[in-house]
């Protein structure tokens, strides 16, 4: 079967994850809906909002390079997307019971180099240049966004 969005048009800001089910107009199991879907959701919606019991979990990680002149960053599990100026990540969400984490990462063009990953708003989150983020960590609880910075 192929799989399938689940939308945003009947789900409020805080809903359970049951009613993003019956937005696909069924009832499923949640592992049939995650085995099936590619969940997608838009700002400004904040997808930790929507743990479920046993630990399932639909999350999402934004990031950025603090200037596309001097590097880039990226995601690079379980998919794949790279910037060079914008945010990427946004339009994904990742469902922790197959994927327990997203991994970034941030390339330098040289001559610069990679200094740390930087909350979105001020402070320092890493200084490691490859970094896996899973759902309980406090950038994600705390629906913050990251950037590469580059000196």
């Amino acid at each position: 079967m192929p799989r399938r969005s689940i939308g945003n048009s009947n789900v409020g800001l805080y809903a359970p994850l049951n009613e993003m089910i019956s937005s696909l107009g069924g009832s499923y199991y949640l592992s049939y809906i995650c085995g099936n879907t590619y969940p997608t959701q838009s700002a400004p919606y904040n997808v930790a909002d929507y743990a479920q019991a046993a630990g399932q979990y639909l999350f999402q990680l934004q990031v950025k390079p603090d200037s596309g002149l001097k590097g880039t960053a990226g995601i690079t599990y379980p998919f794949s997307e790279t910037s060079t100026g914008s945010y990427v990540g946004g339009g994904r969400q990742v469902y922790n019971y197959t994927y327990p984490y997203i991994t970034i990462t941030a390339a330098r063009i040289y001559p610069y180099v990679f200094q740390y990953w930087q909350i979105d708003g001020g402070g320092v989150y890493s200084y490691t240049q490859t970094l896996n983020v899973y759902p309980t960590d406090s950038v994600i609880t705390s629906n913050q966004n990251l950037i590469a910075v580059f000196a």
